[in-house]
Formats: structure tokens, sequence, C-alpha cells
């Protein structure tokens, strides 16, 4: 599509806002894990050393960091997805939805064979 000088590829939008949306997930999950870890008790694995409560304040510090860090990576992914979702319906809007189950069609038939490749 081309409007006004700007071509408009929705094939790569569509796939582009598949890989947001499986990236999100898998960033999404990595950092459940790091909240499940402060969840099971840190403090416990470190035993009764005179240390071991420093060290586990540690560990839960750097485990709300990695949650933290991996929750904004989800966040600024998923809103990535949202803008691309955003895009693929104004084009939809101008060419039609036809346009759109088309290129959507075709990015999945992509997405699949991308997906076999080892």
């Amino acid at each position: 599509m081309a409007t006004n000088g700007l071509t408009v590829n929705p094939v790569a939008l569509v796939l582009c806002e598949q890989t947001m949306a499986q990236e999100a997930a898998q960033f999404g999950g990595i950092a459940d894990t790091f909240t499940q870890g402060a969840a099971h008790g840190i403090g416990t694995v470190f035993g009764t050393l005179p240390a071991s409560r420093r060290l586990a304040g540690l560990t839960a510090q750097v485990n709300d960091a990695g949650n933290r860090q991996f929750g904004a990576a989800e966040k600024f992914l998923r809103g990535t997805e949202n803008a691309l979702e955003g895009a693929l319906q104004t084009y939809a809007s101008a060419e039609g939805s036809n346009a759109l189950l088309a290129a959507e069609t075709a990015a999945d038939r992509i997405w699949h064979e991308e997906q076999a490749i080892p």
C-alpha cells in the first residue's frame, strides 16, 4: 500500500507483531521465574551462618532487579505489539479488511515456515 509517498508492507507488520508477542511472552516468563524465587523463601536457602541473612538480602535484591528488568522488557514489547496492531488497523481502514486478512494469511504461512527451520 502506498499513501502520500509512504509504502506499507502489511505482511512485514503482521510478522513483527507476531514476533513481539512471542518475545514478550518469553520475557514475561523469565520475569515470573524471578518472582517465584522470592516467593519460595530465599532467606532459608543459605542456612544459619552469620552472613547468611546478608547474602539472602542481596540475593533477594538481585531477584527483584531481574523481575523488574524482564518485566519492563515485556511491557515494552507489548507496547510495540499494540502499536503494530494500531498500524494494521489503520491499514485495514484504508485498504479494507480483506486486504488485512490476506496479509495476515501470508504472514502466518511465513511464520510457520520460519518456525520449522532448525
